[in-house]
């Protein structure tokens, strides 16, 4: 019997993988326990512990001084309580990320214009976080939603609503937002504050292509438009002088050849491994080299 190759039976497919949940990456509860390397227990202040009982679970990536942490949260409150205390610098209960991590990654993909997959890569070299596109694709949900507002041709005087809400998310998960910094707080920290400030500060300005479809959600177009001109100045900016093509050439051989033989390539494995080189005087290139050569001159020696 033939098959049907025709473009409705394509079209249907198409339809079918449409359809399809995209992955959260969740992992079940006993799998979480085994990755946590601390476990904070939550009270309201001022609560009497002793009437408290444990009502939930809850268990977050968090950056705490650079690295990235797996805390487990136990949430505690008495019996009859329906306001459980929040976990702080978590979106809701059922969040898995910090929003130092959505912000952190929300500010590489959307102010410096890196890819999804590129964030990932930053992210997992600088704290050892390892996040798949599908779980930053998830962080990401109150852009998504104002991407479909926007579509939705439905919408009309319901629009201006639409952009209140959303803006109204922004400030609920910059729960930072106004706190005040004095000179002993840590650069890191001060960075986060100051973002999460830009951000309900110009709460306003984030969600104009909602209320006027005919805008763009994203810049994408100019930054295409400009990507060769950026590219030809990047390819040069080293490559001015013989010395300077070679330094380039130098580091980006390293790093791709350390990144090819580290299980996780990250900073701190990275600055390990030449820490190891400053003090044995041999790099693992060498050493391999070295390997090579030795197995090639006994295979030279033995009898036919």
């Amino acid at each position: 019997m033939a098959s049907n190759f025709s473009v409705s039976r394509h079209e249907q497919k198409q339809r079918r993988r449409r359809r399809r949940k995209k992955s959260t990456g969740r992992k079940p509860k006993d799998a979480k326990r085994d990755l946590t390397t601390e476990t904070i227990d939550l009270y309201w202040h001022g609560a009497k512990r002793k009437k408290c009982v444990l009502r939930r679970e809850q268990f977050v990536w968090r950056l705490i001084d650079g690295k990235a942490k797996y805390v487990h949260y136990r949430i505690f409150d008495e019996p009859d309580s329906t306001d459980l205390p929040p976990v702080d610098g978590v979106r809701n209960g059922k969040c898995e990320y910090g929003l130092e991590i959505l912000i952190t990654l929300a500010y590489l993909v959307y102010w410096t214009g890196v890819s999804i997959d590129k964030a990932c890569g930053i992210i997992a070299f600088f704290t050892g976080l390892e996040l798949s596109k599908s779980q930053a694709d998830s962080l990401f949900a109150i852009y998504y939603d104002a991407v479909r507002a926007s579509r939705d041709r439905r919408l009309s005087a319901g629009r201006q609503a639409k952009v209140n809400k959303l803006q109204s998310r922004i400030r609920m998960i910059c729960r930072r937002y106004g706190e005040i910094l004095d000179d002993a707080v840590p650069a890191d920290d001060a960075k986060f504050v100051l973002l999460q400030n830009e951000l309900v500060n110009h709460a306003k300005k984030l969600f104009v292509f909602v209320l006027h479809p005919e805008v763009e959600a994203t810049n994408n177009r100019s930054e295409r438009q400009a990507r060769a001109e950026a590219m030809a100045r990047k390819a040069t900016r080293t490559s001015k002088t013989g010395s300077g093509a070679r330094r380039r050439g130098v580091i980006m051989s390293v790093l791709a050849s350390l990144s090819k033989r580290m299980e996780h390539f990250t900073l701190g494995n990275v600055l390990a491994e030449i820490n190891r080189w400053i003090e044995t005087g041999q790099s693992v290139f060498r050493e391999e080299l070295a390997s090579i050569q030795a197995a090639t001159t006994a295979s030279s020696i033995l009898p036919p």
